[in-house]
């Protein structure tokens, strides 16, 4: 018997063991991982895709609600607190084909799903993680400011069943009034049960409320073959509507309403070698769209005819409807919708946090700046440090009507595109953040998909100084009488850009093509040439971006230039631009007065 020293054998039998625990480490981390109980963080690199899908409206949604005040909201100590509800209806059996899925969350791992953002399991995780991509959309937009708080109930791993099937909630061709009737029934069904099974909520110390629902919404119906399901929505109702909830001391007159996917009708279109898979989307931008009413936002499109009146350069009209394409490992595409939702415009913006804005520096008007020297403008999708330089600058045009310009940069890093972060697996995307970057620190860089320029090798160029025309008259001072006979504006109304040749906020087209509002235009979203930069650049054969070249663009924004600097009567502005630059994270330009 071979004699074997005592230390020896300690260290071989301590290697053995730690041997055998990381063996057994590893195998239970394969398990949970497998289970989806550890999942993973990942940077992802995706395409930018030029197009973006037009909104579909539900034709009575807009009966549901009136905006909230912005002025109103912020005055609430509870404006950063939101409280979700997780809600499914009855189960349906059979299976109704007018809805998508069968009323119920799908809680559980669907193989047959072909990627993996957006994929179930839509559990509580799975919405937390969604809510906490919000948070950092908001931190964007407001420059730092807004630091959303949320909670999400039942916390226990189940959800709110309500007492109907879904196409009970929303039948198909259902009258205005049936249709009004039934989704305010769903609003106050969801709060009650959730005030009876869950008396520990405090809804008070909540300033905004949301139902996340089982399914798809019907904004998302793209074959029309699901008419029943849930639109995504913003609801108001007056105080003998309203839900009374903890015993009779509050309530809730207002809450938005989105589903737990937009995923469906999925379809696959061949590419000539390879396929392009559709129908995939995430929640980002069907989330902060409805938040945005509940923070006092309008929609700027037209909500009589669905018609974008400021196209894609604000996520209360189309901003959210852009794609980013990814390559499967088979080689074939998907194309998947709402991963990154556009910044507000400036108007959108400034209503929400022109104070902050001013106290910060961010904002200026046209007197707070010096003449005759060049000044800077960062862009709104630059995340800034020391010193503070203005993303919003104020024009007068009088006393109702006003210009508010900001650079919306595509790139404002210069790295040709962006990464997004993403958690549990890539199912959910969290916030942009540098390509570069190895700490994946979120960057602001929402406006990616803006229409821009790209280059040979795919890298996006472009944006400029944006101008937006905004009427205070029309916003504030022209309304309608509501149903019981009171005068209500336009910005209560929700309706400040229903008639295209009298819109409250537009985008000044630097083009001077009117594309963006109108119906007959292919380019409604609007153009890489809706920006005003110093030259025009030079495309190649293929249309992509080689070089600036020395003839001027647009470096001029004043009276006497095209577009011109004016109000709704041609009266000039008081100040004017000149020497705008080529497009940069920040771009300069002179600020000159005179007519």
């Amino acid at each position: 018997m071979q004699f074997k020293h005592p230390l020896r054998a300690w260290q071989e039998a301590s290697e053995g063991y730690f041997y055998r625990l990381v063996l057994v480490t590893s195998l239970l981390l394969l398990l949970l991982m497998h289970a989806g109980l550890l999942a993973e963080n990942h940077k992802l690199i995706l395409q930018k895709h030029d197009g973006f899908k037009k909104p579909k409206i539900h034709p009575h949604a807009a009966q549901l609600a009136k905006p909230s005040i912005a002025s109103e909201a912020k005055r609430n100590s509870n404006y950063e607190r939101l409280l979700v509800i997780l809600v499914e209806f009855a189960e349906e059996i059979p299976d109704d084909p007018l809805t998508t899925g069968n009323g119920l969350f799908q809680n559980t791992p669907d193989p047959t799903y072909l990627y993996s953002i957006g994929s179930p399991p839509h559990d509580r995780e799975y919405f937390m993680a969604n809510l906490e991509a919000m948070r950092h959309y908001y931190q964007a937009v407001s420059s730092g400011y807004y630091n959303l708080q949320y909670d999400v109930y039942p916390d226990d791993g189940t959800a709110i069943r309500l007492p109907h099937p879904m196409g009970y909630y929303n039948p198909p061709d259902a009258s205005s009034a049936l249709f009004v009737e039934r989704m305010e029934e769903y609003f106050q069904a969801s709060f009650s049960l959730a005030d009876q099974q869950y008396p520990e909520i405090d809804f008070a110390s909540y300033g905004h409320y949301m139902i996340i629902h089982a399914g798809s919404d019907w904004q998302h119906d793209v074959f029309g073959d699901t008419p029943s399901d849930i639109p995504s929505f913003f609801i108001r109702v007056s105080d003998d509507k309203a839900v009374s909830v903890n015993g009779g001391s509050h309530l809730i007159t207002h809450a938005c309403n989105v589903p737990a996917t937009i995923s469906q009708d999925f379809y696959s279109e061949d590419l000539g070698g390879a396929l392009l898979h559709s129908g995939y989307g995430a929640l980002n931008s069907v989330l902060v769209h409805e938040f945005g009413h509940s923070l006092g936002l309008v929609d700027l499109y037209n909500v009589y005819d669905f018609q974008p009146m400021v196209g894609v350069f604000d996520i209360m009209d189309s901003g959210g409807g852009g794609y980013l394409l990814d390559q499967l490992e088979d080689g074939n595409y998907v194309m998947v919708e709402g991963i990154l939702p556009a910044l507000p415009g400036a108007f959108s913006r400034a209503l929400l946090f022109e104070d902050f804005f001013r106290g910060e520096g961010y904002m200026k008007d046209a007197g707070e700046l010096p003449l005759y020297s060049q000044l800077d403008l960062a862009a709104s999708s630059m995340k800034q440090t020391g010193t503070i330089k203005p993303n919003i600058i104020k024009i007068p045009l009088g006393d109702k009507e006003y210009v508010l310009l900001e650079n919306r940069s595509v790139d404002p890093d210069g790295d040709g595109a962006t990464a997004v972060y993403s958690t549990l697996d890539s199912r959910v995307i969290l916030y942009p953040t540098p390509i570069d970057d190895p700490t994946n620190q979120p960057s602001y860089e929402y406006d990616y998909l803006l229409p821009s320029f790209q280059k040979a090798n795919g890298d996006a160029v472009g944006g400029g100084i944006l101008a937006w025309h905004i009427n205070e008259d029309i916003i504030y001072h022209q309304g309608v009488f509501d149903a019981d006979g009171s005068w209500v504006s336009n910005y209560e109304n929700n309706t400040v850009n229903t008639d295209y040749n009298n819109r409250g906020i537009r985008v000044i087209e630097a083009d001077a093509m009117p594309d963006i509002g109108n119906i007959f235009s292919w380019h409604w979203t609007g153009t890489p040439y809706e920006y005003f930069f110093k030259s025009k650049p030079v495309l190649n054969t293929e249309d992509a971006f080689a070089n600036w070249s020395l003839m001027p663009w647009t470096p001029k924004f004043a009276a006497t230039s095209k577009p011109a600097l004016t109000d709704n009567n041609g009266v000039p502005s008081l100040y004017w631009l000149d020497g705008i630059s080529n497009p940069a994270a920040v771009m300069n330009f002179t600020l000159k007065s005179g007519f």
